[in-house]
């Protein structure tokens, strides 16, 4: 299943889904504390495992962060064992499926490390976050109701960007050799472009909150700009995954670049009426115009392609107020005015808000301690 983009031009992913482990198969404890945990850590993943089946967003989080600080004191026990206790460990492998990856007969990718467990989870976590502000997001009907919206939808877009820049930062990369047939969840690259695209999505949404709210056109120009200098440097952190980026799903390679388009052509409209209005009829057309070919360009280039109603909705509406505005200005232009057009030369300044904020996630803390202890010599 591909991703799909909503109404508050945000990405809805398939959540990732993963074959059943048993920790207690990596190590012959005989510490009952640690058989005690292990077996703990099993059954958390287990009823994690569930909810990913079930692609429950709301049960999948809660699952997750059930399980996640049982997973990391396993993490930290096998990463803080002695060396000689390492050839004790048996070999252990956890299988799989990509949420950004093209689909392919066998779903499942299998590698070696307890840090791919942890890194899956956690963007496990990250995308039932997100798919649950896309769906709040998704469920606005009318203008009034998009701030309630807003204020549910920017903290959980607000995490995924933390928790993806978190994997990137210090889960990966992984100590072990990755195979030719890999997920793109095991690439540093993968979760900063994600982080960055979550971090546009955020200043999008805080954009049409400051529309909505009537707030002036050379304020929104900024605000909009912003959100496009956000996707896309995700854009081009995607691509800078070089020989996988082929590999990820054409959505998401087609939605990182036409989205940047999109926001950039809402930017130039904004900046077009806020010269308009100041008498600078030559240079507010010329800025209408880049906007119709940013807006044209992000449909050729597939904005729409994964897109729920909601947002080839939005993306009609965006093109047809641009299409009157143009018809507008070109007739008032051509028969009162008489001024040059003018390219527009400079592109604004981009202005973030707090919402695009990446506040650093914390994990939670280990809740117990794993101790990995080699068997005593007879």
């Amino acid at each position: 299943m591909t991703m799909q983009i909503c109404g508050g031009i945000i990405p809805s992913f398939h959540l990732p889904r993963t074959k059943p482990f048993d920790f207690g198969s990596i190590f012959p404890a005989v510490n009952e504390d640690t058989v005690k945990n292990l077996a703990v850590c099993s059954a958390l993943r287990a009823e994690m495992q569930l909810a990913l089946e079930g692609q429950n967003n709301v049960a999948a989080q809660a699952a997750i962060e059930q399980y996640l600080p049982a997973l990391l004191s396993v993490m930290r026990g096998i990463e803080s064992c002695p060396k000689d206790t390492h050839s004790v460990l048996k070999p252990f492998s956890f299988k799989w499926t990509s949420s950004f990856a093209r689909s392919k007969k066998d779903p499942f990718y299998t590698l070696y490390t307890i840090r791919f467990e942890v890194a899956m989870t956690m963007s496990a976590l990250a995308l039932a976050s997100a798919n649950q502000a896309a769906a709040t997001l998704d469920a606005v009907t009318a203008p009034n109701q998009y701030e309630d919206a807003a204020k549910q939808a920017l903290p959980k877009i607000k995490e995924a960007a933390s928790v993806f820049n978190f994997i990137a930062e210090h889960i990966l990369p992984l100590k072990e050799s990755l195979p030719y047939d890999r997920p793109p969840e095991v690439l540093p690259g993968m979760h900063a472009a994600m982080s960055c695209l979550y971090r546009a999505t955020g200043q999008q949404v805080a954009s049409k909150q400051a529309a909505l709210k009537s707030m002036s056109p050379a304020l929104l120009s900024k605000l909009y700009m912003a959100a496009a200098k956000l996707m896309r440097e995700s854009d081009e952190r995607l691509k800078g995954l070089t020989n996988d980026y082929k590999d990820l799903q054409p959505p998401l390679k087609t939605w990182a670049g036409a989205g940047h388009l999109f926001l950039l052509a809402v930017s130039l409209r904004y900046l077009g009426i806020d010269t308009w209005n100041a008498q600078k009829h030559g240079a507010g057309l010329g800025m209408a115009r880049a906007a119709k070919m940013n807006s044209d360009k992000a449909v050729s280039e597939g904005i729409l392609q994964g897109a729920s109603r909601s947002l080839a909705a939005r993306v009609d509406e965006e093109s047809s107020s641009l299409d009157r505005m143009l018809e507008s200005w070109e007739k008032d232009n051509k028969h009162v005015y008489f001024e040059n057009v003018q390219k527009p030369e400079t592109l604004p300044e981009g202005k973030t808000v707090t919402a695009a904020d990446c506040p650093d996630f914390t994990p939670p803390a280990a809740p117990f301690e794993i101790s990995f202890e080699a068997p005593a010599s007879v």
